[in-house]
């Protein structure tokens, strides 16, 4: 039979990614909510909200881009699937700690070494599969922010034969950004808060499983 600091371990490398991805969050630790976990939670969805409103609002201004409504859809309903994962694991956790303190009872009660073997080994599967799924989520991102950057600032011809410089952004907002005037000094600033933004929600999403 395994020895108790044995058993912590396996217990350690079984959650160890749902804990790295569900802590900032703010859904870890269970049954653990100080102000501190609150804190994140609130953090998360100040950028979820922002994100669906940013994306709602300039859809309101421009709609003839298909290709970028298209953008819009799929960024909003993953934004408002990640505010709901969060928001019910934060409000309700009852559903989810009995799910966690069950598969903990049932591996204590497992005597068999050889069936402790098996259950790591899909832990093992389940651990490959969430670094994966994750790797694949902020690649995804991390490419749609970098696609601006390698492209560069694309001019465009406007009626009157002059040029002006086109801003890109990771999340579609040009005309939300011209709307309230954000000065072309701060886009640094707002490109990394909308990146932030989609790590977030590929994060609320995909760790919050």
């Amino acid at each position: 039979m395994k020895s108790l600091p044995s058993l912590s371990k396996d217990f350690v490398y079984a959650m160890a990614p749902f804990k790295i991805l569900s802590w900032p969050m703010g859904t870890w630790p269970l049954q653990n909510y100080d102000i501190f976990s609150f804190m994140r939670t609130i953090i998360t969805l100040i950028f979820l909200l922002s994100m669906v409103t940013i994306l709602q609002t300039e859809l309101y201004f421009d709609s003839s881009n298909a290709e970028k409504n298209l953008d819009i859809v799929v960024l909003t309903a993953c934004g408002s699937l990640a505010i709901t994962k969060v928001t019910s694991y934060r409000i309700w956790p009852t559903g989810f700690i009995y799910n966690f303190t069950s598969a903990i009872r049932d591996y204590n009660e497992l005597r068999d070494e050889e069936k402790r073997a098996i259950v790591r080994k899909h832990a093992y599967m389940g651990r490959m599969a969430c670094i994966f799924t994750m790797a694949g989520a902020y690649a995804s991102a991390t490419l749609i922010m970098a696609v601006p950057v390698l492209v560069g600032e694309k001019l465009e011809i406007i009626v009157n034969m002059t040029e002006e410089k086109t801003l890109k952004y990771p999340i579609p907002s040009k005309y939300v950004m011209a709307f309230i005037r954000m000065p072309d000094s701060l886009y640094f600033i707002v490109f990394i808060t909308e990146y932030l933004m989609m790590i977030v929600t590929c994060t609320g999403n995909v760790g919050n499983k």
